[in-house]
């Protein structure tokens, strides 16, 4: 990456910043309008510096990275304003460094997000060449880690080559976790969906019945299997869960022809299908509801 971005910062600091990596073969651009615009029309990953020194670059920042999650962002926190720094350290995914800036910190910084990117580069290379292969997870309802399982598959469906990018990892592991909650939820631990209000005491309830369920072994036992294939073709991915199941016509016949009422279907499933049908080609049901199949053709 021989191209870093600048926002925000004194040219006091942008001048340390472009001396340091000058050094290290990189040119500096300094970006002082339409910072957002700019940044998230990149065509590609990129190195960008960013100041922060009030909740509004907090807002920035946070936009930045749910637009263009596949930028690497090192960001200058001010010495004297500890609760924005606090703010920003709890944003995962940043590199940190004081400011102002010295430049030994930021040569740093820059040789750690070099590091990144060769890690990145390595892992996608371990599966060039990759004709098939087929892996089968299975996890008790009250141990499986949903957040962590959806993040290590959707990285791993992205070192696959199935998703070409960041973003496209990122909308994979939230339509893995909308399907693997529905899995655990409503089919392993019996919630109903209609259970789920838009009241918040009620919601308190859904949450307490969840947590009671979870301690009782007759539902807790119960186990979550995810089968993953991946080969030339894409990925297929099926979640089977031991619960009683439900009525999977209505279902079917929205993801098949998308002209049944969304409502409704959440109304059956107790989730809806937007994010899935963002990160992946095909859903499919069994006849009795218990697994669901998620497929991804190849970009």
């Amino acid at each position: 990456m021989n191209l870093v971005y600048t926002l925000g910062f004194t040219e006091r600091d942008t001048d340390t910043i472009a001396e340091a990596l000058s050094k290290k073969g990189a040119n500096v651009i300094r970006v002082d309008e339409n910072p957002f615009e700019r940044i998230t029309s990149l065509g590609k990953s990129a190195v960008v510096f960013l100041c922060i020194d009030s909740k509004e670059d907090i807002r920035l920042l946070k936009r930045l990275k749910t637009e263009v999650p596949e930028h690497f962002y090192a960001v200058g926190l001010p010495l004297d304003n500890r609760k924005v720094a606090f703010s920003v350290m709890m944003i995962d995914d940043i590199i940190p460094f004081f400011i102002p800036a010295l430049e030994e910190e930021i040569v740093k910084v820059f040789s750690r997000i070099r590091e990144n990117l060769k890690l990145i580069s390595a892992e996608s290379r371990i599966f060039g060449g990759l004709k098939v292969s087929k892996m089968h997870f299975e996890w008790k309802t009250s141990d499986i880690a949903v957040s962590g399982v959806c993040r290590y598959l959707a990285k791993l469906l992205r070192n696959s080559g199935i998703y070409s990018s960041i973003t496209e990892e990122e909308n994979a592991a939230l339509a893995l976790e909308e399907a693997l909650v529905n899995s655990i939820e409503h089919g392993n631990l019996e919630l109903d969906s209609s259970l789920r209000p838009k009241d918040i005491l009620e919601e308190d309830r859904y949450e307490i019945l969840k947590e009671e369920r979870l301690k009782d072994e007759r539902f807790a036992s119960r186990k979550i299997h995810i089968d993953l294939c991946i080969d030339g073709e894409g990925a297929s991915l099926s979640i089977k869960d031991e619960g009683p199941g439900f009525d999977t016509s209505l279902v079917k016949d929205y993801l098949e022809h998308d002209s049944v009422d969304k409502e409704e279907v959440m109304d059956v499933s107790g989730k809806g299908f937007t994010l899935i049908k963002r990160a992946f080609d095909r859903i499919e049901y069994n006849d009795n509801g218990t697994v669901i199949t998620l497929t991804k053709r190849r970009n």
